[in-house]
């Protein structure tokens, strides 16, 4: 069973003051967040101790589908005549998991990017928080999206979103147990790290 998932990413954000323009690197990554959850996030630094979100999508499947197989992930930038897109892909097993962004500047701005995920078009202007649900079984679907509050102190931007948004924890479903004694240890410990 193979299936992508098309999402835009860029890895560079420009900022102007009255005085200067300068760049600021985003960073993202994908993780594993619950014994049912993989997150990919997007965020960057505001250059002031404080750092955003940009995109933070959450695919949950069976637990421990994750676990199924060898891990690897990867992408590539592109760009010109104005417009930027980005590729992240993610194997877990068989499964792939594909994000393809998409900015209408020549620079990372959420206000032009576009994420097409299973078909469907999402505007950064408006949604920072993608959730899918059944990612490990062929057929996976969007249950929801939202736009929360981007901005965040410390590194950690998907612990400090999870932390302030009690919804997004339930959906990792942390009650969840595996039934390997070291998994279901890690699990709880990276629960632990997102629970409000």
């Amino acid at each position: 069973m193979r299936f992508k998932i098309a999402v835009l990413v860029l890895s560079a954000i420009t900022t102007a003051d009255s005085r200067v323009a300068h760049i600021q690197t985003s960073a993202g990554s994908n993780r594993v967040l619950s014994p049912t959850t993989v997150a990919y996030w997007q965020q960057h630094d505001n250059g002031d101790g404080t750092g955003s979100l940009d995109l933070l999508v959450l695919w949950r499947g069976a637990p421990g589908w994750f676990f199924s197989g060898g891990s690897s992930s990867g992408g590539g930038l592109h760009g010109g005549f104005g417009q930027w897109q980005n590729t992240h892909w993610m194997n877990y097993g068989d499964v792939t998991l594909q994000l393809d962004f998409t900015s209408q500047s020549q620079d990372f701005d959420p206000a032009s990017t576009v994420v097409t995920i299973l078909d469907r078009q999402i505007s950064l202007r408006d949604t920072n928080i993608v959730l899918i649900d059944d990612a490990d079984s062929g057929t996976p679907r969007i249950v929801g999206t939202r736009f929360v509050e981007p901005r965040f102190a410390g590194r950690d931007g998907v612990a400090a979103i999870m932390k302030r948004t009690p919804e997004l924890f339930e959906f990792l479903r942390c009650d969840v147990t595996l039934p390997d004694a070291k998994q279901k240890a890690m699990m709880a410990l990276i629960c632990e790290q997102m629970r409000p």
